[in-house]
């Protein structure tokens, strides 16, 4: 029964994720990623307005089906919006809310 539960978990992601790709602009899938990240990583439940991850474009790109170049591209879009700042190897999410409409 466990295995088939996890079956069905991976099934259920993989289905979103092709929904995700066919249906979806690539911005709103890094959106979509970037929340997935927050979420895995707990810091959504401290409720502090910005969080910080440590993955790098390419990983980034990678999640959400597109390029390095092309997710460059909208991080700095938000960067001069000001919702998020972006280091080497990390990206701080000034607005999670703001992030979150995106999708």
């Amino acid at each position: 029964m466990i295995l088939l539960k996890v079956l069905c978990h991976r099934l259920r992601q993989t289905s979103e994720q092709v929904e995700d790709v066919v249906f979806r602009h690539l911005e709103s899938r890094v959106a979509k990623v970037l929340l997935q990240l927050v979420e895995r990583v707990g810091l959504r439940a401290l409720n502090s307005p910005s969080v910080e991850l440590h993955v790098s474009q390419r990983e980034l790109g990678s999640m959400a089906g597109g390029s390095r170049e092309s997710v460059n591209k909208i991080l700095q879009n938000w960067h001069r919006q000001g919702l998020i700042d972006i280091s080497k190897g990390s990206i701080m999410i000034r607005n999670v809310e703001a992030i979150e409409r995106l999708i």
